[in-house]
């Protein structure tokens, strides 16, 4: 994976709305079966001017959390209105200078009721950092970035594959996802080590104790040829 082309990062710095159409569709040469019609997609601008968009993700209502490169998290209302104050912002402890690095995964944890997210970034010692933190007890449109809780710190070889998305499964896990943490084709085959969390995904129990607890049937359990974190 290579860093964000010119046109990557334009397009990362605005939210899109997909609106279908459908009509039948009409090319020359082209013959559309009777009763066959075919969909649309018009882009339609919803917000704009992020700096490198990592992650979008909501917490239950209409609000959009976007998750900027740089250590950034904006809120964009229901109108396409971006908050003027970040969610969060942790550019202090991230680093997004070189390669594949910085602010890569959030998600909300999918019980409305709690306040907990949780973060995948790089540190500023280069390292891939897992974070709970949570939501301000008076103002749902900021959290509290003295409320961090590092739960998993792994170091990276190289600023390339980093990581990392986040999301929560219907079993109620956290799944983690590491990137190799090396160049192309993963040449130190650490992402053929489950003994090595960098190329995995993890399955976190992140409810029953601090910082994690581990769910009984991932497949390394009570196995030394792999991590208990490692789901795949």
């Amino acid at each position: 994976m290579q860093p964000p082309s010119g046109v990557a990062r334009l397009l990362t710095g605005s939210l899109l709305i997909i609106t279908l159409l459908a009509p039948t569709l009409s090319r020359p040469g082209y013959t559309t079966p009777a009763g066959d019609t075919f969909n649309i997609l018009t882009l339609v601008p919803y917000a704009a001017n992020f700096n490198i968009v990592s992650a979008i993700t909501h917490h239950g209502n209409e609000r959009l959390f976007v998750a900027e490169l740089i250590g950034q998290i904006r809120v964009v209302t229901s109108s396409g209105y971006i908050l003027p104050t970040p969610f969060l912002d942790i550019t202090d402890r991230v680093s997004s200078a070189a390669g594949e690095q910085g602010l890569l995964g959030l998600v909300f944890h999918p019980d409305p009721d709690r306040s907990h997210f949780y973060l995948l970034y790089t540190n500023l010692t280069g390292d891939a950092t897992l974070s709970r933190f949570q939501v301000s007890a008076s103002d749902p449109n900021l959290a509290d970035p003295n409320s961090e809780l590092i739960m998993l710190t792994v170091p990276q070889p190289t600023p390339l594959h980093n990581g990392g998305a986040l999301a929560f499964g219907p079993d109620g896990y956290l799944y983690v996802g590491l990137g190799d943490g090396g160049r192309d084709g993963d040449p130190d085959l650490f992402s053929q080590d489950p003994n090595n969390l960098l190329g995995t995904i993890l399955r976190l129990d992140v409810d029953s104790s601090l910082p994690y607890a581990i769910p009984p049937d991932n497949p390394f359990v009570g196995n030394p040829a792999g991590r208990d974190e490692v789901w795949a």
